[in-house]
């Protein structure tokens, strides 16, 4: 019992470990090396030294100077994980985030543990985004091709070809966009920069359709006789469409099937949300009703009419300046009964009024681009 305050001293001539060297003089007191090696002539034999301390001995360390108590070695060459670099870019392969590829910056642009040099994330499959907008409207040849990627971390070249069009862009932000674009095929290739990797796109820049429906009567000879009740079922166009009779406005919808009520005689008129897809027109005059659809208005090149049916093959058709001047006349073939064709191109822009020559005569109002 007590309180021991003394200590202990291993007796210089004694041989703990029994490898006949006394401890006073054995570099591994604890550890049998009657050979007594030293490698590195610290005093501390090669049989007990433990440079970084992680209780394996440097003869059985795999990372002598490095600890690492578990001793993992990956790739089983002999070597720890812990302090080998396989790229020679002193980065030790357990911090490395590009084992195989040297980049002592270590710079992860993205974040996601792979370092840039390395990373092939722009191979995803929703890394290159296309979005394609078609012709907005007739004859305006507006395409664009917009590109946009999510990995920034390389650069992009960027090719469209197509329909007399051959372009090549360096994309120096996340996105890049291609512009005026006229109706047809397309081969959209996007690269990266110093990389071997092409995707590519087979794309369409479709052609505008100009506003266009159908305009029916609705019976409703149980109604008031004085109101009368049109049906619009449009097959193409931008909504909302705003309907007017008599230049005024009566309703704006978004449908594209509705009914429209007016009283009396005048013009129905209905526009879309894009004034370049034009007009479609109907003229109420009492039970005489007349269908027609100009389109586009304004217009560039060529002028469509649609018709009600009628017999003719050919309409004489007469055009006017805002002065009153004729500019044009002639006989234009009707197609398939139900429409004509009238030539703009020549005429410079303004206002003009088209008269055609039907059972009862009809000037339309048009803007020429």
């Amino acid at each position: 019992r007590g309180i021991f305050s003394g200590q202990f001293i291993i007796d210089p001539n004694g041989d703990d470990d029994g490898d006949g060297v006394p401890n006073g003089t054995d570099n591994c007191p604890n550890t049998a090396n009657p050979d007594q090696a030293d490698t590195d002539g610290n005093g501390i034999g090669d049989a007990c030294q433990d440079t970084d301390g992680d209780s394996v001995i440097d003869t059985e360390d795999n990372c002598v100077e490095t600890p690492n108590v578990d001793q993992l070695d990956t790739d089983g060459n002999g070597v720890g994980d812990a302090c080998q670099d396989s790229d020679g870019d002193s980065v030790f392969d357990n911090e490395d985030n590009c084992i195989n590829t040297p980049n002592s910056d270590q710079l992860d642009t993205n974040g996601n543990g792979v370092g840039d040099i390395c990373d092939t994330s722009y191979e995803n499959t929703d890394n290159i985004i296309l979005e394609v907008i078609s012709e907005s409207c007739e004859n305006q040849d507006n395409g664009i091709i917009n590109i946009t990627v999510t990995e920034t971390y390389v650069s992009y070249t960027v090719t469209v070809t197509g329909d007399g069009t051959d372009e090549n862009e360096t994309m120096t932000s996340g996105s890049i966009s291609f512009d005026n674009l006229s109706v047809g095929a397309y081969t959209v290739c996007v690269n990266v920069d110093g990389r071997d990797f092409e995707q590519c796109f087979e794309i369409n820049i479709d052609a505008a359709v100009p506003l266009d429906g159908i305009f029916g009567l609705v019976d409703d000879s149980n109604g008031d006789s004085d109101v009368e009740t049109t049906m619009v079922n449009i097959n193409s166009g931008t909504p909302p469409f705003t309907v007017m009779f008599n230049n005024d406005i009566i309703l704006i919808t978004n449908e594209k099937i509705f009914e429209v009520e007016t009283m009396g005689s005048g013009l129905l008129e209905i526009k879309s949300g894009k004034a370049c897809e034009g007009i479609m027109s109907r003229a109420m005059e009492g039970s005489n009703i007349l269908n027609f659809v100009a389109s586009p208005n304004p217009v560039i090149d060529v002028l469509k009419i649609t018709l009600p049916e009628i017999s003719q093959n050919a309409v004489y058709t007469e055009i006017f300046d805002i002065n009153g001047k004729l500019i044009y006349k002639s006989e234009i073939q009707v197609y398939n009964s139900k429409s004509i064709n009238i030539p703009f191109s020549s005429f410079s822009s303004g206002l003009y009024f088209v008269k055609l020559s039907l059972n009862e005569p009809k000037t339309i109002k048009i803007i020429k681009k």
